[in-house]
C-alpha cells in the first residue's frame, strides 16, 4: 500500500492507526500490509496487521475516529470533500523494517516493479521476495 512519507512515519510511531481512503479496498481482518513510502522516500518502511475495515459517512468516520487518524480536519475535509463514504482500515501490530528497502534494491531483485498508486495485492512469491530484501 502506498502511503505519503509524512503519514507513514505517524503510523510507524503510533499516531496513527487508522488508514483512511475514498475507495474500499479488499483487505479483512487478519490481512497484512506493507507499506510503501511513496516519493521522495521511495521505499517499503514497514508492515501492520488489519484489524478491521470500517465504513460510513465522512463526518461519521471523522467523528468516531479523528485522534486515530494521525490527519487535520482541515486535510480530511478537503480528501472527502467529493465522497459520500469514507474506509478506515484499522491497524494493529504495526513495525518497521530494520532498514527501509528502496525502490532500488526493489528493482535489483524484481525486474518491472512499479509502485502502486494506491495499492496492489502480492502473490506469496512476491511477497517472499519483499520479505527477503528486508533480511538482507
Amino acid at each position: 500500500m502506498s502511503i505519503k512519507p509524512e503519514y507513514m512515519q505517524k503510523i510507524l510511531t503510533g499516531e496513527k492507526t487508522i488508514e483512511i481512503r475514498r475507495t474500499r479496498t479488499n483487505v479483512a481482518e487478519g490481512d497484512l500490509i506493507i507499506f510503501y513510502a511513496s516519493s521522495p522516500m521511495k521505499a517499503i518502511l514497514g508492515a501492520a496487521m488489519v484489524v478491521t475495515v470500517v465504513t460510513g459517512a465522512p463526518g461519521a468516520i471523522w467523528r468516531k475516529y479523528k485522534r486515530e487518524l494521525g490527519i487535520t480536519k482541515s486535510v480530511y475535509d478537503v480528501y472527502y470533500s467529493c465522497s459520500v463514504k469514507a474506509y478506515g482500515i484499522i491497524l494493529d501490530k504495526i513495525w518497521e523494517y530494520e532498514s527501509p528497502v528502496s525502490l532500488e534494491k526493489i528493482r535489483e531483485f524484481w525486474e518491472g516493479f512499479v509502485p502502486p498508486q494506491s495499492y496492489r495485492y502480492l502473490s506469496k512469491e512476491e511477497f517472499k521476495l519483499v520479505s527477503s530484501l528486508n533480511k538482507g
